[in-house]
């Protein structure tokens, strides 16, 4: 190719971006931002989660494990303004006990009126509203427990929150408890903020949603107390530092590096949870290693 043609096309090439440049330009406010009334604002209506609190078991719960319950509740009574309803379904099983049962008020109790009448379910489950049924029940019958389990899933409810170990046990078992998803509330807990952002809603507190950049800025700002104390010098010490513009430029590629790692943390954590296949396991090996080499490269930034 002669010396002319690569000219040619190096300036046909440039001649191109400058088109694009000025054809964007055009659809620019005086502000410089683009006219948001040009553009539809879609939300996709992202599916609320049912979730079942098994009432009588938090009669043992640790104190991280009752914030976890109040988590829940403050969170599935704050409406997305966006599309005016709750992220979460949130139920509660009968409560047997009056020992610091205050709380369960709070939540809609499960829909006992809706027990189908499935191996003698409602018999058994109104029955165990009026009597101390571990004292009165044959060694065929079902537990108080199990049968709070038994009615979440014949309401065809998705996830089922308790403390008691057994019960959580009882569904790691395939054959007897099919489509189970039983965690206990600190589990739970993750994986509903999980799934929420998965969804694009990240919850700073229950009733306070941000945008991604925000989120993810504050949650640094929480996590990494160290990073709090350096960033003023790097943001308003540099006319009074030695080297100031590395110091910033520092700071920046430290903070891109951690925020990558906890994105990536976040979706191998949904991974986890989702069906597994062999690009699940794909995905999760991916960003484990842009995980590893975000870890390398924080190092070699503060060595």
């Amino acid at each position: 190719m002669s010396d002319d043609k690569t000219f040619e096309h190096l300036e046909s090439i440039a001649l191109h971006g400058v088109h694009a440049v000025i054809m964007l330009a055009e659809t620019l406010d005086l502000q410089g931002q683009l006219p948001r009334a040009w553009y539809p604002d879609i939300h996709p209506t992202r599916p609320r989660i049912q979730i079942t609190l098994h009432a009588d078991s938090f009669i043992n719960a640790t104190d991280e494990e009752v914030k976890a319950r109040d988590w829940f509740i403050a969170t599935a009574q704050h409406k997305d303004s966006k599309d005016d309803k709750e992220d979460i379904d949130l139920q509660v099983t009968a409560a047997r006990q009056n020992q610091n049962m205050d709380w369960v008020v709070a939540v809609k109790p499960l829909e006992i009126e809706k027990i189908p009448d499935v191996f003698d379910l409602r018999r058994f489950y109104e029955r165990s509203l009026h009597e101390d049924l571990e004292k009165v029940k044959t060694p065929n019958e079902p537990s108080a427990a199990a049968l709070d389990l038994m009615l979440h899933k014949q309401l065809n409810r998705q996830m089922f929150v308790t403390v008691d170990r057994n019960t959580q046990l009882a569904a790691l078992n395939p054959m007897q408890n099919r489509n189970l998803f039983v965690l206990n509330p600190l589990e739970a807990r993750r994986y509903v903020d999980l799934y929420l952002k998965a969804f694009g809603a990240y919850r700073i507190r229950p009733n306070y949603t941000a945008n991604r950049g925000a989120y993810y800025w504050l949650r640094l700002w929480n996590l990494v107390p160290a990073f709090q104390a350096t960033w003023p010098y790097a943001l308003f010490g540099r006319d009074n530092l030695r080297n100031s513009n590395e110091i910033t430029d520092f700071m920046h590629n430290l903070y891109a590096r951690i925020i990558g790692q906890m994105q990536a943390s976040d979706q191998i954590g949904w991974l986890r949870y989702s069906p597994a296949n062999n690009d699940t396991r794909d995905q999760m090996l991916n960003l484990l290693n842009y995980f590893i080499v975000l870890a390398t490269g924080v190092f070699d930034s503060l060595a």
